[in-house]
């Protein structure tokens, strides 16, 4: 069953340092952003777009990072024998990038959730579900991105697969200004800066009338579209290249 490789995965990272990372790095970024929310002379609406924004911006690069680190271990291991030799490899590849995806899916809401606790002393009358909406579209549209990156590292290097990440995250970031609005929905790297941005509530609605109500539109329509679409056109060629792959990895 696919619990019983999800559990021989997480053994298996016990070693390394992803853990603590996804422990570590949530913790000190809302902590950072709070103390210097504590003084900034910011709107909340803004304070708030600005952290989601960096959260979805970070995650290109960390996504790749991690999946780099978890592709070079399974090489260095055994050249990733331990994947292909099983009785079904397809649910050795497919734990291995729901680790992943947990990992990166409990960091991005421990993020949110320490934030909006300590966001409670700056703006009280902001309502808490909206911690849990934008981690959950955060994480939600950058399952495509943990899919290629991991793709990447397995099939080419962990060069590859950071320096996409990296590539990412730029391109998120300035996909932020006017240079994506009419190209952004076909874009991965910036699904979810831009739905953070364009789904996060006016002003008005949480913080005088604690309800929350989100702003969509037919950009967010059809990028929600387009991601889950993808999404699982990603997770289908993923399982497929899975059974066809006999470990072979381009050169670093």
């Amino acid at each position: 069953m696919l619990f019983a490789y999800l559990r021989a995965d997480f053994k298996k990272i016990k070693g390394l340092r992803i853990f603590l990372l996804h422990l570590l790095i949530p913790i000190c970024t809302a902590i950072a952003f709070l103390m210097y929310y504590s003084y900034a002379p910011w709107s909340v609406y803004s304070k708030l777009e600005a952290y989601f924004q960096i959260l979805a911006i970070a995650l290109p690069f960390l996504s790749g990072l991690f999946c780099a680190v978890l592709s070079e271990q399974e090489l260095m291991a055994c050249s990733f024998q331990n994947m292909l030799a099983v009785p079904c490899r397809i649910k050795a590849f497919y734990s291995k990038l729901l680790v992943l995806i947990i990992l990166g899916a409990a960091a991005v809401l421990l993020a949110s959730v320490l934030f909006g606790a300590g966001f409670y002393f700056i703006a009280e009358n902001v309502d808490f579900s909206l911690y849990f909406i934008m981690a959950a579209v955060i994480t939600g549209s950058s399952i495509f991105l943990y899919i290629m990156h991991l793709f990447l590292a397995m099939r080419f290097n962990k060069g590859v697969a950071a320096g996409t990440g990296i590539v990412e995250s730029m391109v998120s970031a300035l996909f932020l200004t006017k240079l994506g609005d009419n190209i952004w929905i076909y874009v991965p790297a910036a699904w979810a800066s831009r739905l953070v941005t364009m789904l996060l509530p006016e002003p008005g609605v949480i913080w005088y009338n604690n309800i929350i109500t989100i702003n969509y539109n037919k950009s967010c329509n059809m990028a929600v579209a387009i991601c889950i679409i993808t999404t699982i056109a990603g997770l289908a060629a993923f399982g497929i290249w899975a059974l066809k792959w006999d470990g072979i990895k381009g050169s670093e």
